[in-house]
């Protein structure tokens, strides 16, 4: 359960950007569901970073290897930072160039560019997160995610409220809001892997075979993603086509969408520490068991959900 309410409470967040940011009008909407797709697609690709790490850490801390969860930990973490960092760099020189890709209405546009630009500030914090995550699902810790997850989206929805509902400013109001709110929950993960640093006596230094090898496991992952987000991202493309009040109507349906297929990813982090633990300890046979046991719980969700 703690799993499932941890990614219940991302798209929880984004549904709430969509609420705050609905009342100001369609074309507000409409620039957000622009950047929205776009930031998503960038820093969504490299979800490898939290589903990567979570298994590697699982098996490790099967094996009784503690220190080497922490230590793929930190490498993690470093891959993230530098990821983020040429994120924002190619995101705030080709605003412009991805948002005409998309190609909304020029006032719908202006809007997107602002909340785009100012929410890549955000984008490391993201993925910091992502790898923050992965260490501590690997460690089958999934209560400490959802209460970063809970408390960092309350926090953006107070923080929205005030500044666009109560002193009257717009879009970038809320994009802020969002930054803020990430970089505090990227700080809890860092101070979280700090100290199991500290605990097993493990290097802060980046290494370069070691962040190979963390890009490494998932790259089949990464594949599968950046075909799944081309799929939205010509989705957005084809909404923005037929007109502002579709590009808005599209962002509500695709966050309530978002919603329901992201609560499935439960079972998949249930079954990756279940399973890389197993493994690392060496009984294949249970790990076997309970990878079968998810694949039928994983459709009978499917199925329900779908429904």
């Amino acid at each position: 359960m703690p799993a499932l309410g941890a990614l219940i409470a991302e798209p929880l967040y984004v549904l709430a950007d969509t609420a705050v940011v609905g009342r100001l009008g369609t074309v507000p909407l409409g620039g957000l569901s622009v950047a929205a797709g776009l930031l998503v697609s960038g820093y969504s690709i490299f979800i490898f970073l939290a589903y990567g790490t979570t298994a590697v850490v699982a098996r490790r801390l099967g094996a009784g290897d503690e220190a080497g969860a922490a230590h793929h930990a930190v490498q993690a973490l470093w891959l993230a930072a530098a990821i983020g960092a040429g994120l924002v760099v190619a995101g705030w020189f080709g605003a412009d160039w991805l948002i005409s890709l998309v190609g909304p209405a020029p006032d719908a546009a202006a809007e997107a560019e602002v909340y785009f630009r100012i929410s890549l500030a955000g984008v490391p914090a993201l993925l910091l997160v992502l790898a923050g995550t992965g260490y501590l699902r690997g460690l089958q810790d999934t209560r400490t995610p959802l209460v970063v997850a809970v408390v960092s989206a309350g926090a953006n929805l107070a923080i929205e409220i005030v500044l666009i509902g109560g002193l009257g400013y717009g879009i970038g109001a809320s994009a802020l809001s969002t930054v803020l709110a990430q970089w505090g929950a990227a700080a809890v993960y860092l101070v979280a892997v700090a100290r199991a640093v500290r605990r097993h006596d493990v290097s802060l230094r980046p290494n370069v075979t070691a962040l190979r090898r963390v890009a490494a496991v998932s790259r089949d992952l990464f594949v599968r993603t950046v075909t799944l987000r081309a799929a939205f991202i010509t989705m957005t493309t084809l909404a923005a086509r037929l007109g502002t009040t579709q590009l808005a109507a599209s962002e509500i349906a695709f966050a309530l969408w978002t919603f329901l297929a992201l609560t499935l990813d439960a079972v998949a982090i249930a079954a990756q520490a279940m399973v890389g633990r197993l493994l690392g300890a060496g009984d294949a046979a249970a790990a076997r068991d309970a990878a079968r046991r998810m694949l039928e719980l994983g459709t009978v969700f499917g199925v329900v959900v779908g429904t």
